[in-house]
């Protein structure tokens, strides 16, 4: 329970009304690093989904510090090589580091299970160390 919420009172709501007030960020910087409107709505998912599975973690991340990261991972899965941003170019864009950005996109892409998805795009197993 969160605030007084129940797992269905969250699933119901698509936790964006009462976890995810800065989802608009997505698009708002989505836009501002030119990234297509596939991957503005891939981050979009992701970070629904990512909420959904993450908001009973006892540490659970403010929202705004991981939305960098969704804008990240939705632009390696969803833009053509070219047009995918960097960790810098989002961090920049976000006035964050390149660390809290590599941190939360190895944190989405092990909750999400989407790694092979990742490794398929790049060629590589970004989470090893």
């Amino acid at each position: 329970m969160v605030d007084g919420l129940t797992v269905k009172d969250l699933e119901m709501e698509g936790c964006k009304k009462y976890i995810c007030p800065n989802l608009n960020l997505i698009d708002l910087k989505g836009r501002e690093l030119k990234i297509s409107d596939k991957a503005i709505k891939r981050a979009r998912d992701l970070a629904d989904q990512y909420v959904k599975k993450t908001y009973q973690r006892p540490h659970y991340p403010s929202i705004k510090r991981v939305i960098p990261a969704f804008i990240y991972v939705a632009s390696i899965l969803e833009d053509d090589w070219k047009d995918r941003k960097t960790q810098l170019e989002v961090s920049e864009a976000f006035e964050t580091t390149e660390g809290t950005v590599r941190k939360w996109y190895r944190d989405i892409i092990e909750t999400l299970n989407i790694r092979k998805d990742i490794i398929d795009k790049i060629g590589y197993d970004p989470t090893n160390k």
